[in-house]
């Protein structure tokens, strides 16, 4: 699928066709700093090539506490990573996961600190 088609339409619909390879739960700051470690743009040892997604979405799961999430969608070196953040002040974190791992499959999911795991399976190291 080219980059183009990736971007079009229902986010989400096309994110789940493109397969999401990982989730990351990371803050805004956390995915620049991410950018900044890992990206072959600073050139280091285990780099990958990061096409930054432009546009995320918002959904809100209902539930007993309503959760808004910010989701943004990245590929890393040709496999799609699902950045993801609950926005609402109460938030319901185990729907929150249930919601991502049952709705994307991911092979992996992270937090920032481990990302690195990511990155290692991405690579195949």
């Amino acid at each position: 699928m080219s980059e183009q088609q990736y971007w079009r339409g229902d986010l989400l619909e096309e994110w789940k066709k493109f397969g999401v390879f990982a989730t990351c739960e990371a803050t805004d700051f956390e995915k620049l700093t991410l950018w900044q470690e890992w990206s072959d743009s600073f050139k280091h040892n285990q780099s990958v090539t990061w096409k930054q997604g432009g546009m995320g979405v918002m959904p809100t799961l209902p539930g007993e506490i309503p959760t808004t999430l910010s989701l943004w969608c990245d590929v890393l070196d040709g496999k799609a990573v699902l950045f993801w953040h609950a926005t609402s002040s109460k938030c319901d974190f185990t729907m929150a996961e249930k919601w991502i791992k049952e709705t994307f499959n991911p092979k992996i999911s992270s937090d920032p600190m481990n990302f690195h795991i990511i990155v290692h399976r991405i690579k195949g190291t």
